[in-house]
């Protein structure tokens, strides 16, 4: 069995990262903390960072980025949406990602995780965005190493179960002993990604 601590980056696919983010200071932020991993003993892995343009509306974004989802990347892409000045977009952009795929009815796998950013604290904007599915939601200022630990976890653990799994499906046991040392318990709600 291969553990996630001996994940080869030369052979490994890239996790697609998809951001709706109208001002473009996630791509930015993100791009430089995803190239490198936080400490030197963990694994290396490669991002395709993937934004959407400022005039493409969030559900076209989603709609690309999901007729290309399984060609590539076995490991089920992340959404890191920014809910920006207009919520109402956001949350349309959400539900489409949850959406099961109308394209292709064989393809029924679960979507990635969602990650929704609420700069501006709106009431009722988060509890609504859970309830669409969103895997985390950030209120306020967070902070976008915050942000890039999540999506090395999801990566981390998606490459163990994608791997492990197939070899033996009794060895669910296995797969919970890699969480990081140090993550953020503010972050447990979004730990159980990818669902059993």
């Amino acid at each position: 069995m291969t553990r996630p601590d001996t994940l080869d980056p030369t052979r490994d696919p890239p996790m697609l990262v998809a951001l709706v983010d109208p001002a473009g200071e996630w791509f930015r932020q993100l791009r430089g903390r995803l190239g490198r991993p936080p400490r030197p003993w963990e694994p290396r892995r490669r991002f395709r960072l993937a934004r959407a343009h400022p005039d493409q509306s969030g559900t076209d974004f989603v709609a690309a980025i999901q007729q290309v989802r399984g060609r590539f990347d076995p490991i089920p892409p992340v959404l890191v949406l920014d809910a920006g000045p207009d919520p109402v977009k956001a949350l349309e952009t959400l539900e489409s990602w949850n959406a099961p795929n109308a394209a292709d009815a064989l393809d029924q796998t679960a979507p990635g995780p969602c990650v929704l950013l609420d700069p501006r604290q709106r009431p009722g904007l988060a509890d609504l965005a859970r309830e669409l599915g969103a895997t985390w939601v950030g209120v306020g200022f967070v902070a976008p190493e915050r942000v890039a630990q999540l999506i090395r976890f999801w990566a981390t653990r998606a490459s163990s179960m994608d791997r492990t799994i197939p070899l033996e499906h009794s060895r669910e046991s296995d797969l919970g002993g890699f969480d990081p040392p140090d993550l953020d318990p503010s972050l447990a709600c979004a730990l159980d990604w990818p669902p059993h």
